[in-house]
């Protein structure tokens, strides 16, 4: 196994064991400090650490995703069926960014956000999820407020920050950054707006005029990311725990899944197809970069970036810049 499937594994037991006895005051804690009851939503943590399938999403997955949700239409509609199980928690090999939200005019924040920026800002290395029937109740944990799920269904999203990031290093725990539920069928555009409505008054780092627009928002992070697992560009491959990860987590007295699920590419062949019947003779090839196409059934599909082209045929000249760095 490798070492970073073995780590996925091991985080998820250590943040179970974490959050079974020391989490309440820890979150109790940070609430306080930002106004809110963070608490709330642990348990929802804890369900998806304890009971959710492991999956580690690979590097390249993880660059593919955070290219497709610069970009991604507002018109897109979440799909229940896009969840590959019902119940599952993902290891990101690269922790995808968020923007850093600072309260307006506030100096002793600003100093405080300014150092978590110089660390790399907001990271999220793990997303938990869980599939809701229709009728249940979810209490917002921020707020309070009761949402009952509508007849066809929704998915509980939850984001992880790992306190490591933010401190020396020797601080455990994870942190709560987005704990969100999508209705089946809900567009993006219009989830985001929800969002934002209930949070507190603030801005971005630096300054966005519109925080619903930003292309960096996690909302659109987790429609990319769940809508692309699903396409035929992704490909999930199980990978049994090693003999020492296992002893491991059993002298810490952790729990263990059998095995983890890695997400990562197929090996795409070149989707350059013609409803021509007659053959174009190309005379070179090009790149298309990555896009989202719509298609005649109404669903949005991720493309991405290729030569075109005939392989036996030179590639345009400029169709391709090189950048170097050099002193």
């Amino acid at each position: 196994m490798r070492p970073e499937y073995a780590r996925a594994i091991e985080q998820q037991a250590d943040w179970l064991v974490w959050a079974e006895r020391q989490g309440p005051p820890a979150w109790r804690q940070i609430g306080e400090e930002a106004g809110k009851n963070y608490v709330r939503a642990l348990p929802f943590y804890r369900d998806v650490l304890r009971r959710g399938e492991t999956f580690v999403m690979d590097p390249a997955f993880c660059d593919l995703v955070d290219q497709a949700r610069r970009s991604v239409p507002d018109d897109l509609a979440f799909d229940l069926s896009w969840a590959q199980t019902s119940i599952g928690w993902c290891w990101l090999e690269e922790a995808f960014r968020c923007p850093t939200i600072a309260p307006q005019d506030d100096p002793e924040t600003d100093s405080a956000i300014e150092k978590i920026e110089l660390k790399g800002g907001i990271r999220i290395p793990a997303v938990g999820w869980m599939l809701l029937p229709p009728g249940q109740r979810i209490t917002n944990a921020a707020t309070g407020a009761v949402e009952v799920v509508g007849p066809q269904g929704a998915i509980h999203v939850a984001t992880f920050q790992d306190f490591r990031n933010y401190h020396d290093g020797s601080v455990e725990g994870f942190g709560c950054w987005s704990y969100i539920s999508i209705h089946d069928g809900e567009l993006l555009g219009e989830r985001v707006a929800r969002f934002e409505d209930h949070q507190t008054q603030g801005r971005y780092r630096p300054s966005f005029e519109d925080r619903r627009a930003h292309p960096l928002h996690e909302i659109r992070w987790i429609y990319a990311a769940f809508s692309l697992m699903a396409q035929r560009l992704a490909a999930t491959v199980p990978v049994h725990a090693d003999r020492a990860t296992r002893r491991r987590l059993e002298a810490r007295g952790a729990p263990h899944p059998p095995l983890v699920r890695v997400v990562t590419l197929r090996r795409l062949t070149n989707p350059t197809r013609s409803t021509s019947p007659h053959t174009v003779a190309w005379s070179c090839r090009w790149p298309v970069v990555g896009h989202w196409r719509h298609l005649a059934s109404g669903k949005r599909v991720w493309i991405p970036k290729f030569i075109k082209g005939p392989a036996d045929r030179p590639l345009r000249p400029g169709a391709l810049k090189l950048f170097a760095a050099s002193r």
